[in-house]
């Protein structure tokens, strides 16, 4: 049974281990958390592994061999963005305090969040992270929210899995089967190829970072683990997103920023006069004279 909690106001992080409630397991998050179109029939969650429930969670947000994975890395987040706000779950993302560029959110310190709240399960990806990493911190929370534990999180992929139920390391393992499964990495694999050749190309074939490749690897048994080590710190500094200046476009920032249907229900509440303009702007982050220059632009985007 894992270690878990069903207690949605604790938080975990790579520190150690969370600390189970007793005579509790986790349930998955088509058990109880959410409405009724994310429930579906399974056995009891103390009997799941994380294949289970990484074929849970594909089956319930949809995702299958070659998902999203055309076009950019930017247009693959957004699927699977919208993939889970379509299944009910909250998605913001943003690598910065409020509306303040000034105050960057550093990968040091977290690289997502997961809040397993019965009636809006939210996950919050730190934009500042690379985007070949986004796609496994977002798979990552995504776990958290299956596993009714709200938990702010730095995915450790440095650490030997050590069957002590850990809560990170267990949303590791399901993130990862999501979305590299083992069935597939085992079928791609060249073994006439270096690890580095080998994570390059199937990082394009599955949209996640080459350290998830090379991860997947040791965890199949593709390589040992001085190999990955060695190849983990040599990839870890490109993990950090540098500065760009300009911020972007504001209007296709603000949507994923504050999570679509939030930032949607907004802009109709205020558009027909339910919401002052004031008080949707300080939901959106925004000056009440931009709110409806994003409805605007928002109506010319559908």
């Amino acid at each position: 049974m894992w270690a878990g909690a069903h207690d949605l106001g604790s938080v975990s992080n790579t520190a150690g281990p969370v600390s189970p409630n007793v005579g509790q397991s986790p349930l998955p998050i088509s058990a109880n958390l959410v409405p009724e179109s994310l429930r579906i029939s399974g056995p009891a969650a103390d009997d799941l592994g994380p294949l289970q429930v990484a074929a849970d969670m594909r089956n319930v947000l949809g995702i299958g061999p070659g998902t999203g994975r055309n076009g950019t890395w930017e247009q693959h987040l957004a699927d699977l963005f919208e993939r889970c706000e379509d299944a009910g779950i909250w998605i913001m993302r943003t690598g910065y305090v409020g509306s303040n560029t000034h105050r960057t959110l550093s990968t040091a310190d977290f690289r997502g969040f997961a809040i397993a709240d019965k009636l809006a399960p939210i996950v919050f990806i730190n934009g500042r992270d690379a985007k070949a990493a986004q796609a496994f911190t977002l798979a990552h929370e995504l776990a958290h929210i299956w596993l009714g534990a709200s938990g702010v999180s730095n995915p450790a992929l440095d650490r030997r899995t050590d069957g002590s139920g850990n809560i990170e390391l267990v949303c590791n393992a399901i993130a990862a089967e999501v979305l590299v499964p083992r069935a597939l990495l085992m079928k791609s694999w060249d073994g006439s190829r270096s690890l580095a050749a080998n994570a390059q190309s199937l990082s394009q074939v599955f949209k996640v970072s080459r350290v998830v490749i090379a991860r997947r690897a040791l965890d199949c048994g593709k390589i040992g683990w001085n190999e990955y080590r060695a190849y983990f710190e040599q990839e870890r500094r490109s993990w950090q997103v540098p500065d760009e200046p300009g911020g972007g476009d504001f209007y296709r920032n603000a949507p994923i920023k504050n999570g679509r249907r939030f930032a949607r229900a907004v802009l109709n509440s205020a558009m027909s006069g339910q919401l002052l303009f004031q008080d949707a702007g300080n939901l959106l982050h925004m000056k009440p004279g931009t709110v409806r220059k994003f409805y605007d632009r928002s109506l010319s985007e559908r």
